[in-house]
């Protein structure tokens, strides 16, 4: 990147220069100049991609030729003032500029600027270039990395941002559905890589960066190996710039458990504790072994905690059994292994508290809710055990098991019970205490009362000492 810089202090120069060399890119170029006859030769002779002008400097009248000659050389142009005056700002809008920025100069908000400026043209991405990555057998000299984001949703914001970005117009960008492929015939700077991260970092999009700094070799080839380095993110998480000279050794282990460790996990289950289980899943982080065989491994840990589910019928509790599901999916499918073993450990802590859950506590909860919803003529095994968090097979089998009686027995007893009370102390007609009962119809409530108690409501009414 090219900037002319007009200013009165060449101190301001100095640490502009410095500052962007230092912590965006060490090929920025900065010329400098102290007057109007030497910004107007620098436009034509350095080809600038950034002005920056102190518009003190400027004549006040925006028709004085040094404005046309500024606006025609085509470069971005950032305005700077010493006053915060309203003429000041009267001439950085006649130079159309992109900001107007108070001396001294934030110095991390000109990066920032500088950072997202746009390229004057941005040339559509090359089939040849997905040829060449796939199927080419050429050798490829230049600089090559990889970009992935935390959240692919970003990459398509990426990729605009870097094809369009001045700062980076060295690099072509072309992007695949979960990555960014950057190339370049220029040397690119670790320093720009950083800028590139610490831009995303503040949009809450962590990136992994994957360069090959290998022997020249094919397209295929190097992002092959830049591909394989972004896989460390599973030990290491997002945030790192890798090199593909700096592979790490990888330990084979056998994924399954064996009958000592089943029985280490499945003992620590029983005592109700989670710290053997921590301790056995934090040996995963102190070496590095093969992805896949952690996946395999941790599904096999995840199988000992559901055989204990279904010890203590916890598999009928409709939110653990959906949690259980998707933890199954995380294993499978998160790229980070600290998160997983992470959701692992909540979630068997979840199991653990609701094993030490009486059953009684289930009975006594289903009890309480039918007793205040009897009433409803709507009233339904589905909607207590929804109240519950439990599957309706389980509801039904924990009235039949702690009551003795299924569930529409259960409710029809209370329902007569209450029926009973009402015939003793009320003078309301037989089908107003069916409806206040949850009866719908008061011929079934009157069947339904003959066949319990051996007679009708209404002659068990009569039968009442007066």
């Amino acid at each position: 990147m090219k900037i002319v810089l007009l200013d009165r202090d060449v101190r301001d120069h100095i640490g502009i220069r410095w500052f962007l060399q230092l912590y965006v890119a060490n090929d920025v170029d900065v010329a400098f100049c102290t007057t109007q006859q030497q910004l107007s030769s620098k436009l034509q002779t350095f080809q600038p991609d950034v002005a920056l002008i102190n518009v003190d400097l400027l004549p006040t009248s925006e028709r004085d030729t040094m404005y046309y000659v500024i606006k025609q050389s085509g470069c971005h142009i950032v305005a700077m003032t010493d006053e915060p005056l309203y003429a000041q700002a009267l001439k950085a809008i006649a130079l159309r500029a992109q900001a107007l920025l108070q001396k001294p100069i934030d110095l991390e908000r000109l990066k920032n600027l500088l950072l997202t400026l746009p390229k004057k043209d941005v040339a559509p991405a090359s089939d040849s270039f997905y040829t060449a990555l796939f199927l080419g057998d050429d050798t490829y000299d230049g600089t090559f990395f990889v970009i992935e984001l935390q959240d692919d949703v970003g990459i398509a914001a990426l990729y605009r941002w870097l094809s369009e970005a001045v700062m980076f117009q060295h690099l072509d960008v072309y992007a695949l559905s979960t990555s960014i492929i950057c190339i370049s015939e220029q040397s690119v700077q670790k320093e720009q890589l950083q800028a590139i991260q610490a831009y995303w970092q503040k949009e809450q999009q962590p990136m992994n960066i994957s360069v090959y700094d290998g022997e020249p070799c094919t397209m295929r080839a190097q992002y092959k190996a830049a591909k394989r380095m972004l896989e460390q993110r599973f030990y290491r998480g997002y945030g790192h710039i890798l090199y593909t000279s700096q592979t790490l050794a990888v330990t084979s282990f056998d994924p399954l458990l064996s009958p000592q460790q089943q029985q280490h996990i499945t003992d620590s289950l029983q005592q109700f504790q989670l710290e053997p289980l921590r301790q056995f899943l934090a040996q995963l982080q102190h070496e590095l072994f093969e992805q896949e065989d952690v996946r395999v491994h941790l599904t096999s840990v995840l199988a000992q905690v559901r055989r204990f589910m279904l010890q203590y019928e916890l598999q009928h509790e409709r939110t653990l059994e959906q949690q259980y599901r998707q933890l199954f999916r995380s294993i499978i499918d998160c790229p980070v292994l600290y998160r997983i073993i992470a959701d692992i450990l909540r979630f068997t802590q979840h199991v653990v508290e609701h094993a030490k859950t009486p059953k009684q506590s289930f009975a006594s909860e289903a009890k309480r809710y039918v007793a205040q919803h009897f009433t409803d003529e709507s009233l339904t095994l589905a909607q207590v055990a929804n109240a519950l968090h439990l599957s309706p097979t389980y509801t039904s089998t924990l009235f039949t098991k702690q009551f003795g009686m299924t569930f529409v027995q259960y409710v029809q007893q209370l329902r007569l019970q209450h029926a009973v009370q009402l015939l003793r102390t009320t003078d309301a007609s037989i089908a107003d205490i069916a409806e206040q009962c949850g009866f719908s119809d008061a011929n079934y409530f009157s069947k339904l009362f003959k066949r319990k108690k051996g007679m009708t409501p209404t002659y068990y009414r009569k039968r009442l000492p007066h």
